[in-house]
């Protein structure tokens, strides 16, 4: 496991990035989680967590990382794009109603 923080200038803590370095089922390292606080978001501290945690990544001897996030989440989807990370899978879901009966589809 690997932890990051990101200071700002005062030295509080504004960040924080958990990798596993080892996922099973993965190759390679895996970002469990990567927040900033919200009134700290669009600083750069996101950016900076991401790199740190690729940087310390590399050193270790991993040859790749990845993620998840949620497909709503239109600004962290295009801080890891614009990072180099590419979608490798996509999960869609359907909202159900309760109680509803779906009818065959007519011959």
């Amino acid at each position: 496991m690997l932890v990051l923080a990101a200071e700002n200038a005062a030295g509080a803590v504004v960040g924080r990035v958990w990798v596993a370095l080892q996922w099973p089922g993965k190759i390679g390292a895996w970002i469990c989680q990567i927040e900033v606080v919200a009134e700290q978001r669009g600083k750069g501290y996101g950016r900076a967590l991401l790199r740190a945690a690729e940087e310390a990544t590399a050193a270790e001897g991993v040859e790749a990382i990845g993620l998840n996030v949620f497909g709503e989440n239109t600004v962290a989807r295009s801080l890891y794009a614009s990072s180099g990370h590419e979608i490798t899978s996509l999960q869609m879901r359907k909202q159900l109603r309760a109680g509803h009966t779906v009818s065959p589809p007519e011959p």
